[in-house]
């Protein structure tokens, strides 16, 4: 959020886009060692690491080096796959799939905790930190050989695979229903689109 101070907002959107399409590559179970990019990168041998629980560690998006500089670093000694959800959400609703998880911090279910006990749950949960990292700077980190592995190759799928969710289980109706908001969507943004290139003509004529 300083960012937007700063910088302006249309750069700070399309750097968190590019951010976001670098991760599909990095939740790939098919890929091991990369060799020097993993100096500089982040990449799926790195990003195991910070899916498996507790996960405090390798937060990087883009760039690893932030990692090794700040000493949160750890290195993948076992392959070990642990990508989705701890609890899967079994729904479309949208307001499940956006409120979820703050009902989950404030530790109360739709029919347990009253409102104020469940408001300083979550006013609690979000203010105390997950993790607690001493601030260190070392560059020379940046240099620090990784650890070898210590039993099979990164390379080597694991032989028992974390349970991947399929997605919710929907009748004809609630799939036609999907597929019927994803076309509409489509539909409005290409509307849109058109709108705004013809907007833009229409200023540069005036």
């Amino acid at each position: 959020l300083p960012l937007a101070l700063v910088f302006p907002a249309e750069s700070i959107l399309v750097h968190l886009q590019l951010n976001t399409l670098y991760q599909f590559w990095i939740h790939s179970e098919f890929c091991g060692r990369l060799g020097w990019l993993e100096y500089l990168v982040n990449t799926p041998f790195h990003h195991r690491v910070h899916h498996r629980p507790p996960g405090n560690c390798n937060y990087a998006g883009v760039l690893i080096v932030w990692d090794r500089l700040f000493k949160t670093y750890i290195t993948e000694t076992e392959r070990l796959d642990h990508y989705g959800l701890a609890e899967p959400v079994r729904s479309f609703n949208v307001w499940e799939l956006n409120l979820q998880h703050w009902r989950k911090m404030a530790g109360s279910s739709r029919s347990s905790r009253g409102f104020g006990t469940g408001l300083w749950q979550l006013i609690r949960t979000s203010l105390v930190p997950r993790a607690h990292h001493a601030l260190r700077f070392s560059p020379q980190a940046l240099l620090d050989p990784f650890e070898p592995m210590k039993t099979g190759s990164s390379w080597a799928l694991p032989k028992e695979a974390t349970g991947k969710y399929q997605g919710a289980d929907l009748t004809l109706l609630g799939k036609t229903a999907a597929l019927s908001v994803f076309l509409g969507s489509f539909l409005c943004l290409q509307r849109a689109e058109r709108k705004n290139v013809e907007l833009m003509q229409l200023c540069c004529n005036v």
